[in-house]
């Protein structure tokens, strides 16, 4: 099966999996559906002009997807989902050095979101930006591009 009949497949198993969890809590996922379709829409233009290696990343994630909806449990992402949204910190007060990764193409934590993040802290800080088909997950699936970033961090704040 090549990559975009792949890539069609991942997505109708992301619906399945919204659909499941529409059935417990409609309203509370709308949000997510949306990034959902937005994401779908800028994976399907990224995937007609990307190399060929990339279309095996999609095969990989379309994997993991379906593992993903097979084995997941709905209630499991609702908490998650809570208790992400009742976390809460003053960024103000943070004055330790920081190096803030964002990937342009993560649909959860939006580059601006990360602009604004790195705008707030006090301390010396640096927001570093990474492509990945991934998007979010690249943080699971990019160590080639992830590691010298954050040995660089590390030791420039050795003390």
């Amino acid at each position: 099966m090549d990559s975009t009949h792949k890539l069609n497949d991942l997505f109708d198993q992301a619906e399945k999996l919204l659909d499941k969890l529409a059935g417990e809590r409609g309203p509370e996922i709308q949000n997510l559906r949306e990034k959902l379709h937005r994401s779908m829409g800028q994976t399907r233009v990224a995937l007609k002009s990307a190399p060929a290696r990339e279309h095996v990343k999609v095969r990989d994630v379309a994997a993991s997807f379906n593992d993903y909806v097979q084995n997941y449990r709905a209630e499991s992402f609702l908490t998650l989902s809570e208790s992400i949204d009742l976390h809460a910190m003053d960024a103000t007060q943070v004055h330790t050095p920081a190096t803030l990764i964002a990937v342009r193409e993560d649909q959860l934590v939006p580059f601006n979101d990360m602009q604004a993040l790195s705008a707030r802290l006090n301390g010396p800080r640096q927001l570093i930006e990474i492509n990945s088909i991934y998007g979010h997950d690249a943080f699971l699936k990019e160590a080639a591009a992830l590691t010298p970033i954050i040995k660089h961090a590390l030791a420039e704040h050795q003390t």
